[in-house]
């Protein structure tokens, strides 16, 4: 037998007749049998005309795809067409499929789907459904490649269930569908496990089916239902567990978005905030084509600052704050654009600027969404669980290596762990100018780090959470004990990072804020520091402390060779900036120094303000200063009322002194949240805090 149609019918008898008359009409002479696998639940047995077909009475809801593999058991034709009963064929020259079919390198092949319209329906087929196709398919409809193409056959990656061909061996060799797939997505499993097989998918833009869709889920709801269940399924399946994850939280996310009613909208859009704060230092890369890394939050910033401003266009008003922080951000940003002017390659200047504007709106937005003190404290406490989640991770990475030994620490992490945080060409990158090795006392240690690039940026994300943590602790009513263990881990996690710049960033941040504090906190600080010389200075060959105390006393050796690195690439920026004072361009620096590097080679001035200044000129670099002391006086004066805010001064000091010796302008995890803490030192708020001593 030639050709054997397998029809699954739920809640569309009523399309059955229609749908088997049009087989007849194209069927043109070859030898065929319908099965019509019934998994309604009552029987089926006889259409008009006393046409009589072979049916499989399930009457249960067993799903589609346990229901299509029962129906291709019992086939006898050597091809499997899989039709919905929805369906119609129109002109269908079903020879042209199975010529095509016995092809070797073709997997299955599927005719062009339309709506009663005549339109093609996007779902005919496509490319590979990845994590950040599901993610901006919440976002913008999106036409698949057979909408786009006219070609009679098209090479896709899958095609629809709703009507496709497949030799039935090839079916039974793959293993039929996936049956852990009730409804949706079985068809894009199947396709993509015929791929790895090397078969071709085919979509036929010429004969097209008439497809009706979406009669065999009883409501919408429903169907959102099975199709999420579907979805996270596959990705579980193909992209592991930790991609579905993260794929359904950015879903939930951009459903939220998309769905925004006026009456509730200020509140779903700080619980997006809230979202953001939590997987900033736990976010993944995507990688949307060859050589393109993309950090998630890239995507998130700039589409949930979109929806802010519909937002406040839709109640006629704008994402404004009339504050002089945020006219020197803007200021800042305009004359990064202007440096454009200056640079040496504009394809890296544009790569670079596109970096900022992706992660910039983040100020805005919570300029605009945190207006009290509570959503302040909200997304504060969001901020450290994230920290605090990303600490235990890191510590868990460095105590591997006392474990596992050193090599095989270092391997697992370079092939599975930070591929997928950082992405596949940046990852490269990382490990070909590695830093997550330090040598202390004679002994190599790996440093805390995973899942950032480097443990400098570790440093600055735990380091600056650090006194907001503390703060949290000392001024919550509830969940006390949680902020102290927050603490606690964040302050181990910056130590086994063994980032010289962060141990003199919190000593420094220490000292400034005595003022600020009480006479009780400033012995406690004291008593601190007491511990902290003690244990890292005072008890000799100690195998946990001595490493650090080896890297801080190291920190003020002018003769180390880190330091002794540092001081020659500052002395060659500040020969640049002599040269240069407008700046050289944004991104441009590194080929001033070597005219032969690539755009990834990490050529800097291991100093923020001064890499400011050689590519954006030393006006750019004054105004992000100054940006600095507004926000450290703003902190300052908001602490003499609501001592919460000391941690806002503490917090902006690590940023300002870790500054003086790495550059955290292009860390995708840094940058938001330094501009997340620069915006609540904008807001009114905080004038408007009640006094709260620590």
């Amino acid at each position: 037998m030639d050709l054997s149609f397998v029809i699954l019918n739920y809640q569309s008898e009523k399309f059955l007749d229609s749908c088997i008359s049009s087989i007849e009409k194209n069927i043109n002479g070859l030898q065929y049998e319908i099965i019509v696998v019934n998994n309604d639940s009552e029987k089926l047995q006889f259409f008009k005309n006393n046409r009589i077909v072979h049916i499989l009475n399930v009457c249960s809801n067993i799903g589609f795809s346990r229901a299509c593999n029962l129906g291709a058991k019992e086939a006898k034709g050597r091809i499997l067409f899989f039709l919905n009963p929805d369906t119609q064929l129109l002109n269908t020259k079903i020879s042209d499929f199975l010529f095509l079919l016995a092809k070797e390198d073709v997997g299955a092949i599927a005719p062009s789907l339309i709506t009663k319209n005549g339109l093609t329906q996007p779902w005919s087929g496509g490319k590979k459904i990845t994590p950040l196709g599901t993610i901006l398919s919440k976002l913008f409809k999106k036409s698949s490649a057979s909408a786009q193409n006219n070609s009679h056959i098209i090479n896709l990656d899958w095609v629809s269930g709703a009507a496709f061909l497949i030799n039935k061996k090839l079916f039974e060799k793959v293993g039929g569908f996936d049956e852990k797939f009730f409804m949706y997505f079985e068809d894009v499993d199947l396709c993509l496990r015929l791929r790895k097989l090397k078969k071709r998918i085919l979509l036929l833009y010429e004969p097209r089916v008439l497809h009706y869709g979406g009669c065999s889920a009883s409501d919408s709801k429903t169907q959102k239902k099975l199709y999420y269940a579907s979805q996270d399924y596959y990705f579980k399946k193909h992209f592991g567990l930790l991609q579905s994850t993260l794929a359904k939280a950015c879903r939930s996310l951009f459903i939220q978005i998309k769905d925004l009613l006026p009456q509730s909208c200020t509140a779903k859009l700080f619980s997006i905030l809230l979202f953001i704060c939590t997987i900033l230092p736990l976010q993944f890369a995507l990688n949307p084509t060859t050589g393109v890394d993309l950090a998630i939050i890239r995507v998130l910033i700039p589409v949930f600052f979109l929806a802010c401003c519909y937002y406040k266009y839709k109640n006629k008003t704008f994402l404004q704050a009339k504050d002089n922080l945020t006219f020197y951000i803007t200021t800042f940003l305009l004359l990064a654009m202007t440096s454009l002017l200056f640079t040496q390659n504009i394809h890296w200047s544009l790569r670079k600027l596109a970096f900022l504007f992706s992660l910039f709106p983040i100020y805005f937005i919570a300029t605009f969404l945190l207006d009290s003190q509570r959503k302040q404290r909200k997304a504060i406490a969001a901020l450290v669980f994230g920290g605090s989640i990303v600490s235990i991770f890191a510590l868990v990475q460095f105590s591997f290596q006392f474990i596992f030994g050193i090599e095989k620490d270092y391997s697992f992490l370079a092939q599975t762990i930070i591929p997928f945080f950082l992405g596949n060409t940046f990852s490269k990158e990382v490990l070909a100018y590695p830093s997550w090795l330090v040598n202390s006392g004679g002994i190599t240690y790996m440093r805390a780090f995973a899942p950032f690039p480097d443990p400098h940026m570790l440093s600055y994300y735990v380091g600056m959470l650090l006194p907001w943590a503390i703060a949290l602790w000392a001024t919550s009513k509830s969940h006390k004990f949680f902020f102290l263990i927050a603490a606690s881990l964040l302050t181990i996690c910056d130590i086994a990072t063994f980032t010289r710049g962060g141990y003199l960033a919190l000593i420094t941040a220490a000292i400034i804020i005595m003022p600020l504090v009480t006479r009780k906190t400033v012995l406690k600080i004291f008593s601190g520091i007491f511990l902290f010389l003690f244990l890292f200075f005072i008890v000799p060959k100690n195998p946990v402390t001595n490493p650090v105390a080896g890297r801080i006393t190291s920190a003020f050796d002018i003769n180390e060779g880190s330091n002794q690195g540092r001081i020659t690439m500052w002395k060659e920026a500040l020969v640049v900036i002599a040269k240069h004072p407008e700046g050289v361009g944004i991104g441009s620096y590194p080929l001033i120094i070597d005219p032969g590097a690539t755009y990834r080679v990490p050529i800097y001035t291991h100093n923020f303000y001064l890499d400011l200044a050689v590519e954006l000129g030393i006006m750019a670099s004054f105004l992000f200063i100054l940006i600095l002391g507004i926000a450290l006086r703003n902190y300052w004066q908001a602490s003499r009322e609501n001592s919460f805010y000391v941690a806002g001064v503490a917090s902006i000091v690590i940023f300002a002194t870790h500054s003086l010796v790495e550059n955290p302008l292009y860390s995708v995890h840094i940058l938001p949240l330094i501009l997340i803490i620069l915006a609540m030192s904008s807001t009114r708020t905080l004038a408007q805090t009640k006094k709260c001593n620590l």
